[in-house]
């Protein structure tokens, strides 16, 4: 989510996604600030809520402007990469490739996250 420095309304962050959610779905949520994605906590936090939930975390920095979701983990020996979706894309693509040559959707690194708290809003609906 973008930092809020004007005072706008045109923005709201992970906070704000997890009260609409909740308010508008019936579909409780967690808000969960974390000081960063690598930590080995957060990974065993986020890999646990993929095997009980199966659902998906949205999530905001403070120094990661760019609002995004995570829709998968994958833990190999290369190290821990979360799948992410970006929810700017708009239209319909020609193709499926085209979304993730564009990088709608991608796997990330962990370490490819700029440094920094995020907050991760975890819906907690089975």
């Amino acid at each position: 989510m973008r930092r809020n420095t004007s005072r706008s309304r045109d923005w709201i962050g992970t906070l704000e996604e997890c009260y609409v959610i909740d308010a508008m779905f019936e579909l409780p949520c967690k808000i969960v600030n974390v000081p960063q994605l690598n930590d080995e906590q957060v990974i065993a936090q986020i890999s646990s809520y993929f095997k009980e939930y199966a659902g998906f975390i949205a999530m905001g920095g403070l120094s990661d402007t760019a609002s995004k979701g995570i829709a998968g983990i994958k833990l190999g020996t290369t190290g821990v990469y979360l799948l992410i979706v970006d929810p700017h894309y708009t239209g319909v693509p020609s193709e499926r490739q085209q979304v993730f040559d564009q990088s709608y959707v991608r796997w990330m690194h962990v370490k490819e996250f700029p440094a920094g708290a995020y907050n991760l809003c975890f819906i907690l609906q089975k």
